[in-house]
């Protein structure tokens, strides 16, 4: 297994191509931390699906309430979870 952490990258594997996105740093955090997304998702209170947009960056509608105990459950600061509450 390798990382992409550049461009979008496609690439053939066995006559067919898929696109590869970018990690997001949230994503990184996430696969870094050693937890599982599910269990992740319950201590938040949200879905597993939601936590996948977050990560990759489909959906940017995080609350502050939710960033402050994703940010607690990796154990990082708000502003790593969403970088633009820098300075609040």
């Amino acid at each position: 297994m390798f990382l992409l952490q550049e461009k979008n990258i496609s690439r053939m594997v066995r006559g067919m191509a898929i696109n590869l996105k970018p990690l997001t740093p949230l994503k990184e955090r996430i696969d870094c931390s050693g937890l599982k997304r599910g269990d992740i998702s319950s201590r938040l209170g949200v879905a597993r699906t939601t936590l996948w947009r977050w990560e990759t960056g489909d959906d940017a509608h995080m609350t502050v309430r939710q960033a402050i105990g994703l940010a607690g459950i990796l154990g990082c600061s708000t502003e790593d979870v969403r970088p633009d509450l820098k300075g609040k």
